[in-house]
């Protein structure tokens, strides 16, 4: 008797094991306009007919021989995913789909489950981006507009640590209101400028998989500037190197105007030594003891004239004859001199029209 009450009790348990109906998830969130899936599973293959419903309203009948067989919604379908198990899909949700949704089996169970359709706003920082003088105080405000339920708001610097309202060391606020049952949050922000940075503000719901995102740049001015500096740096070294090439290139001309003056005086040099008289000449000089015949013309009597032809072709042109002084000192003149002059005084002897030089 003690043995046969715990076989009758497990068997029991088995039984109420194997009439049971799962509905997951239990509870679901999802976004308006965004597409909910709800699986019901029936652990006793007895079963014969299912009809699920939304907010107590039947909206899809399925059977276990035939599969679904009345749709009353249209943005409501299911669909088999194994034998014992059918998936209620709802389409395009509003938020009047919102609610329970229960899996009802004949002669087994009903299982329920709950529908949150949330509304996705959107969210901005207010103004644009800022430049500012190091350690200044900047405030930021960001609006989260048109959010079901209430979003949570975030800060974000630099895209590495979010700014929780309650551990930023800054002064910042918020408040809340309500319009045609959407909800608007504005929270404001202050910071102390210390570097160039982003500044992002988050909005989200459960439902999102990822949180909307508004961002902004924080541009601090004593960082231009010392970019500033470092590009004037480097210009002033881009001027230095250009004024040492200058200098370089008028070393290389002034070195090379030296030579070529150099090589031209030395032509000259050369010139003026090839144009010096020769040794015939100096024989000459030293028989007329190196002093000016001032009565020598070019143009004197030719061989004509020692044969007695007085035409028109034999006269000389006075014209040439430089002026001759009227007295010589003889006691500067050499010997070979004195008998140039006297042979002078001959010739001069056959024509009146030489002016003759008397020795005294």
């Amino acid at each position: 008797m003690d043995v046969v009450l715990p076989l009758v009790v497990l068997l029991f348990c088995m039984t109420e094991a194997q009439d049971r109906v799962t509905l997951s998830p239990v509870n679901l969130n999802v976004v308006r306009g965004g597409e909910a899936r709800f699986t019901c599973t029936v652990h006793n293959s007895a079963w014969t007919t299912m009809i699920l419903r939304l907010n107590k309203d039947s909206v899809v009948v399925v059977s276990k021989k035939t599969g679904v067989v009345d749709s009353l919604n249209s943005n409501v379908t299911a669909e088999k995913s194994n034998e014992d198990s059918w998936v209620l899909v709802l389409r395009s949700t509003e938020r009047e789909d919102e609610g329970q949704v229960t899996c009802e089996v004949f002669a087994v169970e009903s299982q329920t489950a709950f529908l949150f359709v949330q509304e996705k706003g959107c969210v901005a920082i207010q103004g644009e981006s800022r430049l500012v003088y190091k350690d200044s105080r900047v405030w930021f405000q960001c609006r989260a507009a048109g959010w079901f339920p209430k979003p949570l708001v975030q800060w974000q610097v630099d895209g590495k640590k979010e700014v929780k309202q309650s551990q930023h060391n800054e002064s910042n606020s918020s408040f809340v209101e309500v319009v045609g049952g959407l909800f608007t949050v504005t929270t404001n922000l202050t910071l102390r400028a210390v570097r160039s940075t982003r500044v992002d503000c988050l909005a989200s719901v459960s439902a999102l998989p990822e949180p909307l995102k508004s961002s902004v740049n924080l541009t601090v001015v004593a960082e231009v500037l010392q970019e500033a500096g470092d590009r004037t740096d480097l210009v002033i070294l881009s001027a230095c190197l250009g004024v040492l090439l200058l200098l370089l290139l008028v070393c290389i001309a002034t070195v090379l105007c030296y030579r070529r003056r150099t090589q031209i005086k030395e032509n000259l040099q050369e010139v003026i030594r090839f144009d010096q008289p020769g040794p015939e000449r100096n024989t000459v000089a030293g028989a007329t003891g190196g002093m000016l015949n001032l009565g020598y013309s070019s143009e004197g009597t030719n061989e004509d004239d020692g044969v007695g032809n007085t035409g028109a072709s034999s006269q000389p042109s006075y014209a040439t004859f430089h002026h001759v002084p009227d007295v010589l000192d003889n006691s500067s003149m050499s010997p070979s001199s004195q008998s140039h002059t006297k042979q002078f005084q001959q010739q001069g002897s056959q024509t009146s029209s030489i002016r003759a030089i008397t020795t005294v």
